[in-house]
């Protein structure tokens, strides 16, 4: 009833403004009378606490180095993935078949990697190292493009990158700034699948019992439209954007 997006692949600009949206959609559609102000109320005190975390994450003074180092990650997983891509054109047919291999590997990871979250980034760049390193195929089939050198730095600098991220969530918990963004995300994400889920039942309910359903209708349209204008945003967003993810 409700479309689903990727919010994963929002920056924390565009996933807070998605959610402030959605909220205010939610506000004027008389909560009350739907029966939805509970859980709407929880969304907003949310969404405050991630509009602080995002004005003190942004203003700290370590957001710079990672985004350096997120940089420098983008572009290896990038660049990696290109130069696969390239030899699967190749006239020499065992170099083909070697790139085919992990071509065929890396596209199970989809194809926005380096537009991931920080966090979604990191797990994805670990397991593509552990799996390359542990898999006798995969790792063969690097090897026989000459291609580890790559491998080298996609884990150099995701692990510098992990390691840098560690430290400024310490270094802010020193500073009493408790709550990250990526954290009140996850208590975003809980409270507006939660909104979600009783707006349809309600909806559903109020068909059933064959009452004016206007309002439902109106509020659910209104999210599916901003869902499908940031799916389009996605599907617009270049690899190397510069307002990219932060958590």
């Amino acid at each position: 009833m409700i479309d689903t997006l990727n919010t994963a692949r929002l920056t924390n600009a565009e996933y807070l403004q998605f959610l402030v949206l959605l909220l205010e959609f939610t506000e004027a559609s008389m909560p009350l009378q739907l029966k939805i102000n509970d859980e709407k109320l929880v969304l907003q005190a949310i969404i405050m606490r991630l509009e602080a975390a995002f004005d003190r994450e942004k203003a700290f003074s370590q957001t710079k180095e990672l985004e350096s180092l997120d940089k420098r990650r983008d572009i290896a997983i990038t660049a990696f993935v290109l130069w696969i891509k390239c030899f699967t054109d190749h006239p020499n047919q065992v170099k083909r078949a070697n790139a085919i291999i992990i071509h065929n590997y890396l596209k199970r990871h989809g194809s926005g990697i380096a537009q991931l979250n920080w966090q979604a980034e990191s797990s994805v760049l670990s397991k593509i190292v552990e799996d390359i390193i542990s898999n006798n195929e995969l790792k063969n089939a690097v090897i026989a493009l000459d291609g580890m050198e790559w491998i080298t730095e996609i884990d150099d600098a995701n692990n510098a990158f992990i390691a840098k991220y560690a430290e400024r969530t310490v270094a802010m918990g020193e500073n009493g700034n408790k709550e990250n963004f990526y954290i009140v995300c996850i208590e975003a994400k809980a409270a507006y699948s939660k909104l979600v889920n009783i707006l349809e039942s309600r909806y559903t309910t109020a068909q059933a019992d064959k009452v004016d359903v206007t309002a439902f209708k109106t509020l659910i349209d209104n999210f599916n439209a901003t869902i499908i204008q940031y799916k389009e945003l996605i599907n617009a967003s270049k690899p190397n954007k510069a307002a990219k993810k932060n958590n």
